[in-house]
């Protein structure tokens, strides 16, 4: 049974011909006819009984007729609902993102809050790359470095820029590397976006790019973990500059190359479509690629 057809019964039955359906559906009235024949025969009832002057409802097709319609006016309603929840700035948002970027959401979470009271943010830490679980809605998800392939729409945000540290006591007992290729004589932390990932780091010397292959002391996931380990004298680390500044500023890490061999980690946004996306996500869209890389900024330049 169709819906449309539904919908065209109760047409019929409200304007009692074929021929006045027809003309307010802008259709032949043989097929308005041949649609609610093919309704009745699908329901294994009648539903109308037709006379060359009138059409009457069966009892079974006045039965019909108003479950119908209350079914059509719940539609109608859940329509209606629905395109106004989608056209309005309100509801809730539920954003998975790196706990790197916490840092950076405080900054702007109020401001947004302010602009759009309606809008409510849930705010979900998610520092790999693996794919969430089919049973995990979303509405954002922000993701750092890489893009895998995916069904998913990307949009870059902003970059966040990284170094290379290590805490003064490891130096002190092994030496500081002065070249890149020495990191392979010292001990390594190395954060893994997706398990298994091949532990490597990728340096840019003027106009040349190379690799080195990295046999790493510690392998860990959590960013906040390798932080701590770093600043524990546990080995070289690779950290964000966000992460790494306050530890920088008292002493507890050393900046290894002078600084030289800095990074750029872009972060995505990913969203699953392009169309029929909610008025509320699109303005925190549009807010994020605004205030997100000024943020970043300030943070750092403090």
């Amino acid at each position: 049974m169709k819906l449309e057809d539904m919908e065209l019964f109760v047409l019929v039955a409200e304007l009692g011909s074929f021929t006045k359906a027809g003309d307010y559906c802008d259709m032949p009235k043989s097929t308005v006819s041949r649609r609610v024949k093919e309704l009745e025969d699908s329901l294994k009832v009648r539903l109308l009984n037709r006379t060359t002057r009138a059409l009457h409802l069966t009892q079974q097709g006045e039965v019909f007729y108003q479950r119908a319609k209350t079914i059509l006016d719940d539609i109608a309603r859940i329509q209606n609902e629905v395109a106004t929840e989608q056209a309005t700035a309100s509801g809730r948002i539920t954003v998975y993102a790196p706990s790197l970027l916490f840092h950076v959401f405080a900054r702007w979470v109020t401001q947004f809050r302010k602009d759009f009271p309606n809008i409510s943010l849930e705010l979900l830490s998610r520092d790999d790359n693996a794919p969430l679980a089919d049973d995990k809605r979303f509405d954002l998800l922000f993701q750092a470095g890489t893009l895998e392939d995916s069904s998913l729409i990307a949009k870059k945000i902003c970059d966040i820029p990284g170094g290379y540290y290590a805490s003064p006591d490891y130096l002190a007992q092994a030496g500081t590397p002065e070249t890149p290729n020495d990191l392979v004589n010292h001990d390594i932390l190395f954060r893994e976006l997706v398990h298994g990932e091949e532990p490597k780091w990728q340096f840019k010397d003027q106009d040349s790019e190379y690799i080195v292959q990295l046999e790493p002391s510690v392998i860990t996931d959590s960013p906040q973990g390798l932080l701590a380990l770093a600043k524990s004298g546990a080995g070289i680390s690779r950290l964000s500059d966000i992460h790494a500044r306050e530890p920088l500023e008292n002493g507890e890490l050393v900046q290894l190359f002078d600084g030289r061999y800095k990074m750029q980690v872009p972060i995505y946004a990913l969203y699953p479509s392009r169309r029929y996306m909610p008025e509320r996500v699109r303005l925190l869209l549009q807010f994020l690629e605004t205030e997100l890389p000024k943020a970043v900024n300030q943070l750092l330049s403090r």
